[in-house]
């Protein structure tokens, strides 16, 4: 067999034995954890990958918080190393829910595994990406909105 067989089967393998449970938020690739910033003001720190396996733990848990009476909501992707199309497709499907709902809804990311899928899919000209946390709070504090 060669090299590249081993790897794609190795790869299959390693999907197929990920089964992204509803509960517990950590899954071993994904973890989700909400963090309070400020009055009215909610994180969800992401971190590991957002692939197909995963991404229903993220959809999950966003849906689930935006429902806690916050008139913002950060999603910080810093520490995401691998985002899928599912995971860009929850993100977009997320905001529609929470612009409906009046909430603000703005993304954290900077680096090239998650801004690159945002720029192929066009997702960054919809969604408001930040650089950083402090980037995504000051457009708080000076009353704007996207």
């Amino acid at each position: 067999m060669s090299t590249v067989h081993q790897v794609v089967s190795l790869e299959r393998r390693r999907r197929a034995s990920v089964i992204a449970p509803a509960h517990p938020p950590r899954t071993g690739l994904l973890t989700v954890t909400p963090i309070a910033v400020q009055p009215g003001v909610l994180a969800i720190e992401v971190r590991g990958d957002v692939d197909l396996c995963t991404s229903p733990v993220l959809r999950d848990r966003l849906f689930g918080h935006l429902h806690h009476g916050d008139s913002l909501l950060i999603v910080d992707l810093r520490a995401v190393k691998f985002l899928g199309l599912a995971g860009v497709t929850d993100l977009a499907t997320v905001r529609i829910a929470a612009v409906e709902m009046g909430i603000r809804f703005r993304v954290v990311a900077h680096t090239y595994a998650v801004l690159m899928p945002l720029r192929i899919t066009e997702m960054d000209r919809v969604l408001d990406v930040h650089p950083d946390l402090a980037h995504a709070l000051a457009r708080v504090s000076d009353g704007r909105t996207r």
